[in-house]
């Protein structure tokens, strides 16, 4: 059984359980307003992964206030450390490079890293487990229409708000 080291952090959907190991990010659980972290430790726990609440990486904390505040954070200048297949980690590493307060559909992604399926593309997002800093929200499908979430798209559309969008009737759009 690893130990891990996680705390929980405010963000726009609510709170966020936060796992680093060996001073590298390896999972975001984004919960939503209200929901205890609780369930979402024992889940984890459940699967092998020994938990102890601790102090994380300083730059995450700096990271996560940034975003609070409406400032654009950036590329996390902390390590990521996300479990995936190649294709993956590739959809992942170009979804790190959406500035805050942009989106793009999954075609677009598709075509930016050369692959023919947009919904390949969905599925990669769908397994992504740092959610937020590695910003999937900010992917949308054809359209201007919000897409999916593995989180639930109450918390994909608290974070897109917060970045400046509206969603209406599960389109988005600035004004």
């Amino acid at each position: 059984m690893r130990e891990m080291k996680y705390d929980v952090l405010s963000c726009p959907s609510g709170s966020a359980v936060v796992v680093e190991c060996d001073g590298s990010i390896r999972q975001v659980l984004l919960l939503e307003s209200g929901k205890d972290p609780d369930s979402a430790l024992l889940e984890m726990s459940e699967k092998g992964i020994l938990l102890k609440k601790g102090k994380l990486e300083r730059r995450l904390y700096e990271w996560f206030e940034a975003y609070e505040r409406r400032i654009p954070p950036g590329k996390p200048t902390f390590r990521l450390e996300p479990d995936g297949t190649e294709f993956q980690l590739r959809v992942w590493r170009r979804t790190l490079e959406i500035p805050f307060g942009d989106v793009l559909t999954y075609g677009q992604m598709a075509a930016d890293i050369g692959c023919a399926s947009a919904q390949a593309i969905g599925q990669a997002l769908g397994r992504n487990p740092i959610p937020l800093i590695i910003p999937c929200h900010r992917i949308i499908a054809a359209g201007m229409n919000i897409g999916g979430f593995t989180g639930g798209l109450s918390i994909k559309t608290a974070l897109l708000k917060h970045e400046g969008w509206t969603i209406r009737n599960g389109a988005i759009s600035r004004w």
